[in-house]
């Protein structure tokens, strides 16, 4: 079932979408209250495709989600009854001049239970996954937004093309909620009851397959039409101001899609992108006046072994102290030039020859810097499991990324709980507060879901 209303009567069952509207030829005259808007099962016959849940992470509540679905259901309850007095009043009418009252009433209007029950479906569904990331508030800003400036386009449009008539119903907005999705969450999966002549079935689509078809769909049908004014035209108008705002708020940061987005996915780094760098905690940098460089041959790029230093009995004699300060010397200035594969190896070449080498704080956390500027996510693990414990008061945004690494990257839930749930909150910035309190979600999730563990 595909989002119903601002739709020709005529147009060929498909998607379940019609515009009402007298001045499509060949139409009959609208009446809002028990006119006759085709109904989007009774007019598919064939198949219904109705949307109902996502696996989409929701980090807010969608109250202004279930608000809507509750007004748009009683402004229908109140049409059918007579408790609206005049309902063609609130329609968005064609020929009468500019009725900006009309760009919001008539976007909750509908003409037949099927109509509304098409619509509330997909703002259900779409609504969970955009008001999940963004909020109710702004939520409504874009839902409100889209509708309003759709309608004073289109009234505009028609009033100048010498049309007479109306339109009414919400599937322009509920498009864009689809573009939006279709960029932020595209390979999370939509479930929906699949109604094929008499048989039903629960499938799951991704959201990027789902809105694609549709998109490509409603492109035909314009086509069909010689791209005239339409239902199918309509919608595409509706897509398209949610396809702008949903790469506007990405590019802007003003939305958190956990490196799902269709940008990331274009660029093939997929989970990588959902784990930030670590901040910088001032790692010591390395003396310019150091007369020899940390070493004269190209750094191998094959990833050093970081299983651990070898065993006691494959090691040398203990070094002078000032041997040991010209590897942490070594060490600096590799690490300040950005070598961190040199840096890698000069480590474990240190850790091979004497138990007395440690890396000092700033030459780890210089480390971690460069390992994750690199999305380099499995060589950072051992680094920052060191840090934890040698540096555990000043561990918590590490104990966080490590987490994060251990849910996202290695799919351990467990592994990441274990390190979330004894932390306190105290001390930490608001941002890894609500970083943990995500990630503890997560992976509960995964837990739910089965995820497999491996160790």
């Amino acid at each position: 079932m595909g989002p119903s209303g601002r739709g020709g009567r005529n147009r060929p069952c498909a998607l379940d979408v019609f515009r009402q509207g007298p001045w499509v030829p060949d139409r009959e005259e609208f009446n809002p209250v028990g006119g006759r808007c085709r109904s989007p099962v009774a007019g598919c016959g064939v198949n219904v495709f109705i949307p109902y849940n996502t696996d989409a992470p929701i980090y807010h509540w969608p109250l202004a989600t279930v608000g809507l679905i509750v007004a748009n259901a009683w402004v229908f309850f109140l049409l059918i009854t007579g408790g609206i007095d005049d309902p063609e009043a609130l329609i968005l009418t064609y020929g009468e001049g500019l009725q900006p009252l009309q760009w919001v009433t008539s976007n909750f209007l509908h003409g037949s239970p099927m109509h509304l029950i098409g619509n509330m479906f997909f703002l259900w569904g779409f609504g969970l996954v955009v008001e999940g990331k963004i909020g109710w508030w702004r939520f409504l800003l874009i839902y409100l937004g889209i509708g309003i400036l759709e309608c004073a386009g289109e009234q505009m449009l028609m009033n100048s093309l010498g049309k007479e008539g109306g339109s009414l119903g919400a599937s322009s907005i509920l498009f864009a909620l689809m573009a939006i999705s279709w960029v932020w969450a595209p390979k999370n999966e939509m479930d929906c009851v699949l109604i094929i002549f008499h048989s039903i079935r629960h499938v799951s689509v991704s959201i990027l397959m789902f809105g694609t078809c549709y998109i490509l769909l409603e492109l035909a049908f314009a086509a069909l039409t010689g791209f005239r004014v339409s239902s199918a035209t309509l919608h595409l108008a509706g897509a398209a101001p949610g396809f702008l705002i949903g790469f506007a708020m990405l590019k802007l940061d003003w939305v958190d899609c956990e490196g799902w987005d269709v940008l990331t996915l274009w660029r093939g780094e997929s989970k990588a992108v959902l784990l930030r760098d670590l901040p910088d905690s001032g790692p010591t940098r390395a003396d310019e006046a150091i007369r020899r460089s940390a070493g004269t041959t190209e750094p191998s790029r094959r990833t050093p072994d970081l299983a651990g230093p070898p065993d006691a009995a494959e090691r040398r004699t203990p070094l002078a102290d000032g041997e040991l300060d010209e590897g942490h010397r070594k060490m600096r200035q590799v690490l300040h030039r950005g070598e961190i594969d040199l840096a890698l190896q000069l480590h474990q070449e240190m850790n091979r020859i004497t138990q007395q080498w440690q890396l000092e704080f700033g030459e780890i956390t210089e480390i971690l810097r460069l390992l994750h500027a690199g999305k380099r996510w499995g060589d950072s693990i051992p680094f920052m499991e060191e840090f934890l414990e040698r540096f555990p008061d000043s561990s918590g945004q590490v104990r966080v990324k490590l987490a994060q690494v251990y849910i996202v990257d290695q799919e351990r839930p467990k592994k990441g709980l274990a390190l979330l749930q004894p932390m306190r909150s105290g001390g930490l910035d608001e941002a890894v507060v609500d970083l943990r309190r995500r990630l503890i979600i997560r992976a509960r999730k995964m837990i739910e879901e089965g995820t497999l563990e491996l160790q």
